[in-house]
């Protein structure tokens, strides 16, 4: 990943490989007198999938480990958190397909009685994150 502040050219662009040093890109240009109205950040594919190769799987764990060592534990991911959020991301995907409006992109909850309530993106998470503990149905929220 690179970063560049305008007005400094894409050439000059700051390569990043850890997110202490992301962390500590943003905190230099938000504590300048005049902090910048705009940041590119460039996502380079190509190093993304030469990294991906250096990773290896554990299947019976499901943590991922990788060839070379990293001094910044906040950005060790595991494949189950990984997959975690996948069905996160399925089975709120389901509650969007079923409870979507037709006439705008908002969500609408219809209940026994008729009474219509608004979806909010954090009531979706929070039926989804339900959902997946066996404490809610697609039909049902929970409490």
């Amino acid at each position: 990943m690179c970063v560049f502040i305008p007005p400094t050219k894409k050439s000059e662009a700051v390569d990043i490989e850890k997110f202490s040093e992301y962390k500590n890109i943003i905190e230099i240009a938000l504590s300048r007198s005049t902090p910048p109205k705009s940041m590119t950040v460039l996502i380079l594919l190509d190093k993304i999938k030469a990294f991906s190769k250096k990773v290896t799987g554990n299947e019976e764990d499901g943590v991922g480990i990788s060839s070379e060592s990293s001094s910044d534990t906040e950005q060790d991911s595991t494949h189950v958190g990984d997959s975690l959020e996948q069905e996160l991301g399925r089975l709120r995907g389901l509650l969007e397909d079923k409870y979507q409006n037709p006439n705008d992109a908002g969500y609408t909850y219809i209940c026994d009685n008729g009474d219509r309530l608004p979806l909010t993106p954090f009531m979706m998470k929070e039926w989804a994150r339900a959902l997946f503990d066996h404490t809610a149905s697609i039909t049902m929220p929970p409490n």
